[in-house]
């Protein structure tokens, strides 16, 4: 293990898909807080992601009402509600890998972002939902996950609406005359991710699909070509305002993207969602390293990679601070993840005892499918006050096999503004698991 003078820091640890990586990042003593603009899992940016809406961004109590839901793509597209008796309710430890949730009663709870440019109006459109249903089978047969419309019958307005009805999930696009639904049934207090997409440049008998957990449902027919800009809200937890029937369920996310995700970024943001709320993907589950087995990491993740069908996605950072992009050498079916420990990281400091390094308290490990070649790597210390110590050294990544450090190998990083990044780093496959 390389050791530098005085001070060091931040703990990265990474690994593969069957292989352990650890990584430090050498510093100075002091907490850094990072907030990043990027998509889902590392997909999208303001332009494209025009709604997410992440349960942890919610700072509440355990039964508090649920007035405000801040919109973290940039756009601020908050949902809100402020009507007395009609705000849902905030479930602060659920069965959604102990993230809190949104909880619909069925009564009247539902929540509203007010008509965006970004949320219609376009040629293609991506959705994922994580809802966990719990009014199935009873007397209210809609149980709406989101909805833009003036109402069923007024076409002009009508942008889209997704929902479950009679226990089959339901799409529509534009107007109900292509409305389509899949044979496959859900069950009560289970959770699920949920997605819709559709893109009007594909061919009639397939411009819209529905998923669940990763996995296709049904690719159907669809007259429109294009999302009309409908003037109406979005409404979640029922399909219009003052619908009158209201979903009975848990909701921890909700996202939107002005464009259909290929291949490539819908496997991501699908690996993303599956990590973090314990919901094993069906198909294309690539990230394996929020097992037990393998340590539980969880939160933050981000991907890049390349599908089947040759699709990729080749840059990503998501809610972390870590970011990967330029591979070198990507090829169908190459895929790179990576994920934290912690949903809450401090980023505090703490000392490692046998060399007296300053050390972050967060890691992170890698899942790595094929060969991507090189990459670029870079960590957001936006925060970092590099001038807090006059003897502080130059940043450094600290690379090894184990978590123990015992055989690092350590590489310099290249601090430009508030990015420290290592160019063309190479991750070898045939590091041994620990």
């Amino acid at each position: 293990m390389v050791l530098l003078p005085t001070f060091a820091a931040p703990k990265i640890y990474s690994m593969f898909k069957k292989n352990l990586l650890a990584i430090k990042l050498f510093a100075l003593l002091c907490p850094i807080y990072i907030f990043s603009q990027s998509g889902p899992g590392g997909v999208g940016n303001t332009s494209t992601n025009g709604l997410w809406l992440k349960v942890d961004d919610l700072k509440l109590l355990d039964g508090e009402v649920v007035s405000n839901w801040r919109d973290a793509s940039g756009n601020n597209n908050d949902a809100n509600q402020t009507i007395t008796g009609e705000q849902p309710s905030f479930i602060s430890n659920s069965s959604l890998n102990n993230y809190p949730s949104v909880d619909f009663n069925g009564v009247r709870d539902w929540l509203k972002v007010d008509d965006a440019d970004i949320l219609d109006g376009t040629t293609a459109i991506t959705y994922f939902s994580v809802f966990k249903p719990k009014g199935l089978y009873s007397s209210n047969n809609v149980h709406a996950i989101l909805g833009k419309r003036l109402t069923y019958s007024v076409s002009a307005n009508y942008a889209y609406t997704f929902f479950l009805y009679n226990n089959k999930l339901t799409t529509d696009i534009v107007n109900s005359n292509n409305r389509y639904n899949s044979s496959a049934s859900f069950s009560n207090d289970e959770n699920y991710i949920l997605s819709f997409d559709f893109d009007g440049s594909n061919p009639i008998n397939s411009r819209s699909s529905m998923s669940r957990n990763g996995s296709v449902l049904l690719t159907a027919r669809e007259n429109s070509t294009s999302i009309i800009n409908s003037n109406q809200p979005l409404t979640i937890g029922t399909m219009n305002v003052d619908y009158n029937r209201y979903s009975k369920g848990e909701m921890s996310e909700l996202i939107h993207f002005n464009y259909k995700l290929n291949k490539a970024e819908t496997i991501i943001v699908n690996n993303y969602l599956s990590a973090k709320y314990n919901i094993a993907l069906t198909a294309s589950n690539f990230y394996t390293n929020d097992n037990i087995a393998n340590g539980d990491f969880d939160h933050h993740v981000a991907g890049i990679g390349q599908a089947s069908d040759g699709s990729n996605h080749s840059d990503s950072q998501g809610s972390g601070i870590v970011r990967i992009n330029a591979p070198s050498a990507l090829s169908n079916g190459d895929y790179l993840f990576w994920g934290e420990d912690k949903k809450d990281p401090s980023y505090n400091f703490v000392t490692e005892t046998v060399n007296y390094r300053e050390q972050l308290d967060s890691k992170w490990r890698v899942s790595k499918i094929g060969n991507l070649g090189t990459v670029n790597m870079s960590f957001d210390i936006s925060a970092l006050d590099l001038t807090a110590k006059q003897s502080c050294q130059p940043l450094q990544l600290i690379v090894d096999s184990n978590s123990a450090f015992s055989t690092a190998t350590s590489y310099d990083l290249t601090i430009s503004g508030s990015t420290a990044t290592i160019q063309e780093f190479l991750f070898l496959m045939e590091i041994i698991l620990h």
